[in-house]
């Protein structure tokens, strides 16, 4: 496997209409930089194979401080229509997960941050990966 990409162990290409699940969860985290946010998620989009084909989930959780940076989040909604975007303390009650009703249980605040994190977590999915919006990809995944 020298020299080969990291998905080429993955069923892509030719099986990749077969898959109806995600095996990929990635997580963008995203505070006031809608224009950064942008920049990664095109940059995925040129670098990761399929990256909206249902082998992945791609969420991102964001939080505006004024109208101006909720207005930049508008934008890239647009120019992403296949992205999930959670406001922060401000998800569905739709969005949840067993790792959150765990946390919820046990005492923990379902207006945290954290419980907002373990909402999109989902333990079905075999990988889960963090980027944050100042992140850009240059280049192939490779192993």
């Amino acid at each position: 496997y020298e020299n080969s990409t990291i998905f080429t162990v993955f069923p892509f290409s030719e099986y990749d209409a077969e898959i109806t699940y995600p095996l990929f969860n990635i997580i963008i985290f995203s505070k006031d930089r809608a224009c950064q946010l942008d920049q990664l998620l095109s940059s995925m989009q040129n670098f990761i194979p399929n990256i909206y084909s249902p082998s992945f989930r791609v969420q991102v959780l964001y939080l505006f401080s004024n109208s101006d940076f909720k207005e930049g989040y508008r934008i890239v909604k647009k120019f992403h229509p296949s992205v999930l975007f959670h406001q922060q303390h401000n998800l569905s009650s739709e969005v949840t997960s067993t790792l959150f009703e765990a946390y919820e249980s046990e005492g923990g605040s379902s207006a945290t941050f954290k419980a907002d994190y373990l909402r999109l977590l989902d333990e079905s999915v075999p990988y889960t990966m963090h980027f944050m919006d100042d992140m850009v990809m240059t280049g192939a995944w490779t192993a």
